[in-house]
Order: C-alpha cells, then structure tokens, then sequence
C-alpha cells in the first residue's frame, strides 16, 4: 500500500483522539480496492487517481467539517481572505507541535517500513480496532 499506511495510520490516530467517526467498512473496502494490484500503465494511473479523490471524499465524509455544499458557498468569501490572515488563521489551527510530530512521525515510518512491513500491521489495526 505504501504511502497509503501513512493515511490509514493518521485516520486511526484521529479516531482514537475522537476527531474522526470512521466508517469501518469504508475504509476496509478501500483497502481491497488499494491491495488489488493492476499491471497495465493506463488502468494503474486511472486508479491511482481515483483512490485518491476516494481517499480525499472518505476522510472528508468521517469528519466533523460542515457539508461539502455548505463549504463550497463560502468559497467566494474565502478567496476575500488576505494572505496574512490566512497565514494567521493557518498558525490557529496546526501548531509547531503538531507539525513537529508529524515530521518525526514521517521520519519514523519511512526507518521502520525499512525493516517491517508495516502495511500487515495497518490491516491488523483496521480489523482490531472496531472489534
């Protein structure tokens, strides 16, 4: 799955802080669609590009953010919004400690996925954890 761990992986962290409300069967079927290998060039990119619209709409889907709708009426008001006050409200939602641990996190995975597979125990966790 590759770097797809990394996105199950932060989705199983959020769930466990309670900021995300998984659909297990969801993100299970994902994985099928993400494990299935596919040869051909054409068909691999094509599917490539869908898993990742999927990926962006299921974890949009379990989120606590407001209906795709509602978001994009307020688009037009968010274009208003300064650089400056974008980069301030930026700093209001991730802090330097968040950022800080996701780098480290990255960091960490790509030593351990040297030796470990880790993509055996992201299966083991999507299985476990709504059980």
């Amino acid at each position: 799955m590759g770097l797809w761990n990394l996105y199950f992986i932060a989705k199983l962290y959020l769930y466990s802080l309670g900021k995300l409300k998984a659909d297990w069967l969801l993100n299970i079927l994902f994985v099928i669609a993400l494990l299935l290998p596919v040869k051909k060039r054409g068909p691999r990119i094509a599917r490539n590009l869908l898993t990742v619209i999927t990926g962006i709409a299921l974890a949009y889907h379990e989120s606590d953010m407001p209906p795709i709708g509602r978001a994009i009426s307020q688009l037009p008001v968010l274009l208003t919004f300064t650089p400056e006050y974008m980069l301030e409200l930026t700093g209001r939602f991730v802090s330097l400690s968040m950022a800080v641990s996701a780098v480290l996190a990255l960091l960490l995975y790509f030593i351990i996925n040297r030796w470990v597979r880790v993509t055996t125990f992201v299966l083991i966790a999507l299985v476990a954890v709504p059980l």
